[in-house]
């Protein structure tokens, strides 16, 4: 069985762990976080469609292409359809570039996206906020649970508060 086949059956199934990655050889730093992130949801593609478990492609909801009043769209629909809630979220439209390229690397436009493996208590939602913001979110009066993070608006909101305190620090490295 060659390398694609035996990295196709492991997707089918579940994330890969690093020892599996170094069994197969694969070295690449995108291509390992990538299989390293998988998990039991489904996989935003570039498009807008989605890669399911059972490997079938959903196709990407029609949308409209929506210009932002700053003129700039993201090339991806799953990512440009969040322009308006991020807006109502709080953040102000010349924000959308740098919003969208978070999203866009966080999450890939997957409200639902987590990261069991961050060790703050996990990251969830389109901007991955960590659990460890939970506590001062919830006493902010923005989220009551951790889960609410896989709302578009409150994920936005809980990171736009979040941005407001400490920049885009938290999201370093994230987008240049």
């Amino acid at each position: 069985m060659n390398r694609c086949a035996v990295i196709l059956a492991a997707l089918a199934l579940t994330a890969c762990t690093p020892e599996q990655l170094d069994t197969l050889g694969i070295t690449d730093p995108d291509a390992r976080a990538t299989l390293l992130a998988l998990d039991d949801h489904p996989i935003p593609l570039a498009d807008g469609s989605t890669l399911e478990l059972d490997g079938t492609i959903t196709p990407a909801p029609p949308t409209t292409h929506q210009h932002t009043p700053s003129g700039y769209t993201h090339p991806w629909p799953n990512v440009q359809r969040w322009y308006a809630t991020a807006i109502d979220a709080g953040f102000r439209p010349d924000e959308w570039r740098q919003v969208s390229c978070v999203i866009r690397r966080e999450s890939g436009g997957d409200p639902d996206a987590y990261n069991g493996r961050d060790p703050a208590g996990g990251s969830r939602g389109l901007m991955q906020l960590n659990g460890v913001h939970v506590r001062w979110l919830r006493d902010a009066g923005i989220l009551t649970h951790a889960d609410d993070l896989y709302n578009a608006w409150t994920n936005l909101r809980a990171a736009r508060e979040l941005q407001r305190r400490s920049g885009w620090g938290p999201w370093n490295g994230t987008c240049r």
